[in-house]
């Protein structure tokens, strides 16, 4: 039996490889088609073979690499911009904490407008009337209080 060459493996451990390379290829912005055409270069050229038909992988098999990497891209996101937030909001109120402390009312407002921003709450307010944000060049926050 002659030995395997570079990519050239065993039907079990190709997958993770081919999906790793489709990783790389896909974040440097290429298409399925691309990608396809980038790993059906000749083997000794950085190419790799489907193990059991000896051809390169299709498109179809490249395009469900792409739907698995989105789902775990889209899993990781989730998991990491929550945590993001978490630590930005921290920092944010320290922030506003220490311009309180300074008397500082402009930085106060901008720690407030940050973290509305952030919270994705300006719509929200600016519905229930409680938030008016004016300004040409300049932002403003107004706060309205019902009596």
């Amino acid at each position: 039996m002659a030995k395997k060459k570079g990519w050239q493996r065993t039907r079990k451990d190709i997958g993770p490889v081919r999906r790793l390379l489709v990783h790389r290829l896909r974040a440097r912005g290429m298409s399925v088609r691309e990608v396809a055409n980038a790993l059906g270069a000749p083997v000794d050229e950085g190419g790799i073979r489907n193990p059991d038909t000896g051809e390169p992988f299709s498109k179809s098999t490249i395009g469900r690499d792409f739907e698995l990497l989105d789902a775990q891209w889209q899993a990781a996101l989730d998991e990491e911009v929550p945590a993001h937030k978490r630590a930005q909001l921290i920092e944010i109120r320290e922030l506003r904490r220490e311009a309180w402390t300074k008397g500082d009312l402009k930085n106060v407002l901008a720690g407030l407008k940050l973290e509305i921003e952030l919270l994705g709450t300006k719509e929200v307010l600016e519905e229930k009337g409680v938030l008016r944000l004016e300004g040409a060049g300049n932002t403003y926050l107004t706060f309205v209080v019902d009596d």
